[in-house]
């Protein structure tokens, strides 16, 4: 993945383009590594998961930009697209 590359390269921007893209497992952003996405509602991260509801682990200084995520967990993927949980 993009993120562990640019964290062995000690740390740098990771860019993500415009579109939805799903996940299912929690995202570790290593230390020194920045997402940045296109802008908000143009980048979208959802997260649909089950259990915690932990999807986004920061494990230093980050910096995240353009980006809006959504958390589908144990909604209705109609609830979850009324509510984005944050845009950055």
């Amino acid at each position: 993945m993009a993120i562990n590359k640019a964290a062995e390269n000690g740390g740098g921007t990771v860019f993500i383009n415009e579109g939805t893209f799903t996940f299912t497992e929690e995202i570790q952003l290593k230390k020194g590594v920045r997402l940045q996405g296109v802008g908000e509602n143009k980048t979208v991260l959802r997260f649909s998961k089950t259990g915690s509801g932990i999807f986004l682990n920061l494990e230093g200084s980050n910096k995240i930009e353009g980006i809006t995520f959504e958390y589908i967990g144990t909604e209705t993927p109609e609830e979850a697209e009324a509510s984005p949980v944050k845009a950055i």
